[in-house]
């Protein structure tokens, strides 16, 4: 039980990411932030641990440069820059899987132990790539917010549109979903 609740602590706090910063950085400034944010990454690494297997040190690594980078260079800017690598990396994740398949949804399914019909690879590899799409202009929109707008535009777009804008792909594909079951029905009865 406290297992879960650690883990739901970390992903909250992590999800919630853009106002710990935008209230954090006024308060505290941006090396004690990036400490902050260095612990929850840790913490939510060593909670993925078995998923990660081979790429938890590099990950590790990945992480603790880019905190020991946001406090050398003091740049609240580059503290800003954390979704744009988690979106960089669900890219990085998509797109690989779209290269080498079964492509990423398929992997998922797999090893929730789901059955996958025939019909069903050609169809994850499309939301796939929706997905890859999604997260590379994200990643961008993601970059700009941190470089070029204000705090408060980042803490918006980062904090509140990218996660409406997630939840309105999901809704896509949900409503999706059944119209490509019916035309592979109507294929295989025609």
């Amino acid at each position: 039980m406290a297992s879960s609740a650690i883990r739901l602590a970390v992903f909250l706090a992590l999800v919630t990411y853009p106002l710990l910063v935008w209230f954090g950085l006024a308060r505290f400034g941006t090396a004690p932030m990036a400490v902050v944010l260095g612990i929850l990454l840790m913490a939510r690494l060593l909670l993925l641990k078995g998923r990660l297997k081979r790429a938890f040190p590099v990950a590790l690594v990945v992480v603790g440069a880019f905190i020991a980078l946001v406090v050398l260079a003091d740049d609240d800017r580059l503290l800003r820059f954390y979704p744009v690598l988690i979106s960089s990396a669900l890219f990085g994740a998509c797109a690989w899987t779209l290269v080498r398949p079964p492509s990423l949804l398929e992997r998922m399914l797999r090893l929730a132990g789901r059955d996958i019909p025939a019909e069903a690879p050609p169809y994850l590899r499309g939301v796939t790539l929706a997905w890859a799409v999604f997260f590379v202009v994200n990643a961008a929109i993601a970059a700009w917010t941190a470089l070029a707008a204000p705090l408060q535009t980042w803490v918006f777009y980062n904090g509140f549109l990218a996660y409406v804008l997630i939840a309105a792909l999901v809704g896509l594909e949900w409503l999706a979903r059944p119209v490509y079951r019916r035309a592979v029905a109507r294929r295989e009865r025609g």
